[in-house]
């Protein structure tokens, strides 16, 4: 059988294997392979990674092309008896690192190419059950992929986020274009967040002041070293306390642990459970929304209080000021240096200058002359935040659409300030915080990471003007230093 007899009886078995939906198998497979196809004697290659529906009426795509010859014309995607064409230049094409070394050792090809794509697209027929994705090259040679986008909210929530781009292959476009629309089309298939139904360990006051909301992820037993530091604080025991499971799966469990908590330590307190994992956002809007108080304080299960009386003293200090937005407090390491004293925020140094959180005089002294000072700041953070129900209402509470628990605390400060409000910090009260206990070993988890990057993006995107200006504003002295000298504390 001569050479190119044996390639035509191959590429035609690499054909009939993707009409009819089995995927070939290549003798050395390739990175996240999916549907692939493989016609050496073109030099051309196509792989279909990921294919999501986020909702009803949009599709996301992911995967890779090797095309040294640019020789693809367009993706065509059929759905029943409609034919939607999507241009090459449509496909967002950015470096893929796992694809280029396939591509060397698959086809002795060596150059660094834009190898991978993404594309977010609003399709012009209903995506119902399966459907085909046609590959036309500039000769006119199709080849087709049988589909079957995934209409899982959370699988294609999952698949989009992985789809990002590490940090030197980013740019806004990308985000703006097909990732936050594909995201933000999966929220319309997440159902609402709900708690079951709660329960009352204690008798909690009639009418008090201030409503402490803790949401629970993963280290219950945080709970218990919480609710023995609030014993001693009759302004706690006042208080209505509410603590928000954020994972069903272990709801009976927490019931039975609190009921042991309350019969130990001898503070009110009430329990709801989500009923599916909602987020860190979902936790607290689910909280204050079975509150009763004037007043609602957002607290981390990793925050202790130094001292008992705190409460009244950050209720006092709002209380004087009705423009007041989020109050926060100094938090502390457990060495006594200091985690937080107000939040504001720094461009790192990625090209598309991303803003992100730093916190005021980190690491250093508790009595550090600038953390000793009530002032204005851009943000506190959520980890312990006070505020007017009523004000938290008129700003629409913590916002869903961030993902995993990162920069939702200072979304909410932001909104606060368009509002008219002015966050600030106060030095008197001090709290240890355990930095991110709450989540432990979360850190390393790559969607935790890349949803972190939207995250930023996001409020980059959203605030960027409105953090520029409260940076010419509110900066004091000594961080002003250290970040004209291109270093944050």
């Amino acid at each position: 059988m001569s050479l190119a007899v044996s390639l035509r009886t191959r590429l035609g078995a690499v054909y009939h294997a993707v009409r009819s939906g089995v995927p070939a198998q290549p003798s050395n497979p390739a990175p996240h392979s999916g549907s692939t196809i493989e016609l050496l004697d073109k030099r051309f290659a196509f792989c279909l990674d990921h294919c999501v529906s986020p909702d009803a009426a949009s599709l996301f795509l992911r995967g890779w092309l090797w095309d040294p010859r640019q020789q693809l014309l367009r993706l065509e995607l059929v759905l029943g008896h409609h034919v939607q064409a999507v241009p090459a230049a449509g496909l967002m094409r950015y470096p893929r690192k796992d694809v280029a070394a396939h591509c060397q050792r698959r086809f002795s090809d060596g150059t660094m190419d834009n190898h991978g794509f993404l594309t977010f697209l609003l399709a012009e027929a209903p995506i119902a059950g399966s459907g085909l994705l046609r590959v036309v090259l500039k000769d006119g040679q199709r080849v087709e992929l049988a589909i079957s986008p995934s209409t899982d909210p959370f699988l294609s929530q999952h698949q989009i986020l992985e789809s990002i781009p590490s940090e030197p292959f980013f740019n806004s476009a990308l985000m703006a274009n097909h990732i936050e629309p594909a995201i933000d089309r999966t929220r319309s298939g997440l159902p609402g967040a709900r708690a079951g139904r709660p329960l009352s360990f204690g008798s909690s006051p009639s009418k008090p002041e201030l409503s402490i909301i803790v949401p629970l992820y993963g280290r219950l037993e945080l709970m218990g070293h919480q609710l023995a530091q609030f014993a001693n604080d009759p302004a706690i025991c006042a208080s209505e306390l509410i603590y928000v499971l954020d994972d069903p799966s272990r709801g009976a469990e927490f019931e039975s642990y609190a009921f042991h908590l309350a019969q130990l330590y001898l503070v009110p307190f009430k329990t709801l459970v989500m009923e599916r994992n909602s987020g860190y956002s979902a936790a607290n809007n689910v909280g204050a929304a079975a509150s009763s108080a004037p007043f609602l304080l957002f607290l981390n299960s990793d925050v202790f209080p130094v001292k008992p009386g705190w409460t009244i003293r950050l209720l006092a200090l709002h209380n004087t000021d009705s423009h007041l937005g989020a109050l926060g407090c100094k938090l502390l390491y457990e060495d006594g240096s200091i985690q937080h004293a107000g939040m504001y925020f720094y461009q790192d140094l990625h090209p598309y200058k991303l803003w992100i959180n730093m916190h005021y005089f980190k690491g250093l002294p508790r009595d550090w002359p600038e953390a000793c000072v009530d002032r204005a700041v851009p943000a506190v953070t959520g980890a312990a935040l006070l505020v007017r129900r009523s004000a938290f209402e008129q700003v629409g509470g913590w916002d869903e659409s961030y993902i995993l628990a990162n920069f939702e605390d200072s979304d909410l400060c932001l909104r606060f300030v368009k509002h008219g409000y002015t966050n600030r910090y106060c030095s008197s009260v001090e709290l240890y915080h355990l930095e991110r206990q709450s989540q432990q070993g979360a850190e390393s988890d790559p969607i935790r990471i890349n949803s972190d990057f939207y995250n930023r993006w996001l409020q980059t995107h959203r605030w960027g003007g409105l953090i520029e200006d409260l940076m010419k504003q509110q900066v004091p002295a000594s961080v002003d230093r250290q970040m004209q000298a291109g270093s944050a504390i």
